[in-house]
């Protein structure tokens, strides 16, 4: 116990990165999880730009339709980097492609699928779909249902009928999957802010108890230097097992995802990155002998996960080579997994099954950085 307590000491006085740990997180929370504060969704306003290969009654209808219910968005670049470069920086949420002669592919090709593009993870871009089929599909029924009428008319009849029935009322399973997804991408900042914390902890304890001063007081103490060294690393341990019980407990708090197998999984994965963290930073630390250091070499660390791991952004925006560099890191395969446990209502053997090879991944980066760190141990005990 007395070395729980000089270990709580010593962060006490470094508690600068312990905070940039703790603020940062919650400030991550509280923006990635404005859109949790209701459960119950109307009909959300989206920025929608409206791409035409040719200008005719019924795309100025459409796009008319889309201004009155939505919110329109003209792109000055529509070319598929300008476009790219508009969802990038949230621009325009949803970008749909109207083609030339749009009426008559519409009662001609039975497979007729418009080309659309969202922003990546965006938990609207189902109900996008259906606001843009709703007013093509009723355009299309009574075509189909008045073949001999005026083409003007069938536009003002598709109007009317769109504006009447433009409150489109989205399903329980949709509201349930797009809360999932942010619960998903709230549980990432772990990656981020426990990670700091993780860092900042075993590098701050290990420089104070290996100092030379440190060293020779404890040849005169009761406590052998192998069991002081067990005594501090359980006292760190417990100090983060502490912390990772008030982050997870935060984030279940805040989302309320409920008492559920969602709720479990979540948890589980949570467990499994947290364990190569402690892995992770235990190895790094121990490489580290200047104090001073400590500091930068942590936010290369967890900022280049985090960037690459898709924390900050969506993976599917990042080049394939970030990507590839990015499936190396525990952070990137945590990622995968809360998007996988957010895109799913019903697990199914084979969702389960991915679930937990991800995990197994994430456990063997722990183990592999284990072993790593007692190779760097039996280095430094060798003779020179």
């Amino acid at each position: 116990m007395t070395v729980f307590k000089a270990t709580i000491q010593v962060l006490k006085k470094n508690k600068v990165n312990l905070l940039i740990g703790i603020i940062g997180t919650f400030f991550l929370i509280f923006f990635m999880s404005m859109q949790l504060s209701s459960s119950k969704i109307s009909e959300p306003k989206a920025k929608i730009a409206v791409i035409t290969k040719e200008k005719t009654p019924l795309t100025d209808s459409f796009t008319n339709y889309i201004a009155k219910n939505q919110e329109l968005v003209t792109l000055k670049d529509t070319s598929e980097e300008g476009v790219n470069d508009a969802l990038y920086f949230r621009l325009v949420s949803y970008v749909v492609w109207l083609p030339k002669d749009l009426e008559t592919k519409l009662i001609t090709d039975k497979d007729l699928a418009l080309k659309t593009k969202t922003q990546p993870n965006n938990s609207k871009g189902q109900w996008m779909d259906r606001v843009v089929n709703q007013y093509f599909n009723t355009y299309l029924t009574l075509a189909k249902q008045n073949p001999d009428e005026d083409m003007n008319k069938l536009i003002a009849k598709t109007e009317k009928i769109s504006s009447a029935g433009g409150q489109i009322k989205i399903d329980q399973s949709f509201q349930q999957k797009q809360k999932r997804i942010l619960t998903a991408v709230v549980f990432n900042t772990l990656s981020y802010g426990l990670f700091i914390i993780i860092f900042s902890s075993f590098g701050i304890i290990s420089y104070a108890f290996n100092r030379k001063s440190i060293q020779v007081r404890q040849q005169s103490a009761p406590l052998s230097p192998l069991k002081l060294t067990q005594k501090v690393q359980s006292s760190t341990l417990l100090f983060i097992s502490m912390i990772s019980i008030l982050f997870i407990g935060l984030l279940l708090a805040y989302t309320r995802p409920g008492w559920n197998l969602t709720t479990g999984l979540l948890i589980i994965n949570s467990l499994c990155i947290i364990s190569a963290m402690i892995s992770i930073t235990a190895f790094v630390t121990s490489l580290i002998s200047n104090p001073e250091v400590v500091s930068g070499v942590s936010n290369i660390v967890v900022m280049g996960s985090c960037f690459i791991g898709g924390v900050f952004l969506p993976v599917t925006i990042l080049p394939d080579i970030a990507q590839k560099i990015g499936s190396f890191t525990p952070t990137y395969w945590f990622t995968q997994n809360n998007q996988l446990i957010g895109e799913t209502l019903t697990y199914t053997k084979e969702v389960t099954t991915q679930f937990f090879q991800q995990c197994l991944i994430i456990l063997a980066f722990t183990a592999a950085f284990i072993v790593l760190q007692m190779i760097v141990k039996k280095g430094k005990r060798l003779p020179v």
